[in-house]
């Protein structure tokens, strides 16, 4: 960093946080799944702007590489995990937008639209592959495929007068993908799976409980 005419022991001392937020974060990509990282320095302002960083310090930047590297890791998971991979085909890069989805809806709309996303719904596919008594097979009772959101919403026969009732000609009618990540759309859905009464016991409750 060179001597002390071109830098100080400030920034010196904040170069060693970095190097050694740089080496945490390459133990962690090996392997070790430590929970926290202690980092020593005995110079109290960089102590203090690490803490509560303003302006555009040496500090600052700190946080913000930190956090960046900290998203960087988690989208890599996010990206190779194997499980919850109905949400990953959705939403490969989850932003605020998902929530927006949820605004204006009731309890029971928001966790209906929840169970469409992730497809953990009372349908004859998801049941059957929980092992539910009762439940023999996938099959949807129209024959023509498993009984998924996306058959539901899209495909099944029983329902193409309410499909058209509902969605009319929507642009992206056709598209899950569409259906379950546009605001205005993911509403009719809900409406249109609740119309359809096929839910169940399995389903969300239609009527409050009596207190």
């Amino acid at each position: 960093m060179g001597d002390d005419t071109t830098s100080t022991v400030y920034a010196g001392e904040l170069q060693g946080i970095v190097l050694a937020l740089e080496m945490a974060q390459a133990d962690k990509e090996n392997g070790n799944d430590r929970s926290k990282v202690f980092i020593h320095t005995d110079n109290q302002a960089a102590i203090r702007s690490s803490a509560n960083p303003k302006g555009k310090s040496g500090a600052s930047t700190v946080k913000t590489w930190s956090h960046k590297q900290s998203h960087h890791v988690w989208q890599t998971k996010w990206e190779n995990e194997t499980r919850g991979r109905t949400s990953f085909r959705l939403t490969p890069k989850p932003t605020k937008k998902v929530l927006e989805l949820h605004e204006g809806l009731s309890k029971r709309q928001s966790a209906l639209l929840v169970q469409m996303r992730t497809e953990k719904i009372g349908l004859q596919d998801f049941l059957f592959n929980r092992r539910v008594p009762g439940i023999t097979n996938a099959n949807c009772p129209c024959r023509e495929g498993r009984q998924t959101v996306s058959h539901i919403l899209l495909r099944c026969r029983r329902f193409r007068q309410l499909r058209r009732q509902e969605f009319g000609t929507l642009p992206g009618r056709h598209n899950l993908r569409v259906i379950l990540n546009k605001r205005k759309v993911a509403a009719k859905a809900i409406r249109f799976m609740e119309q359809t009464e096929i839910l169940g016991q399995h389903g969300i409750e239609s009527h409050t409980r009596p207190s």
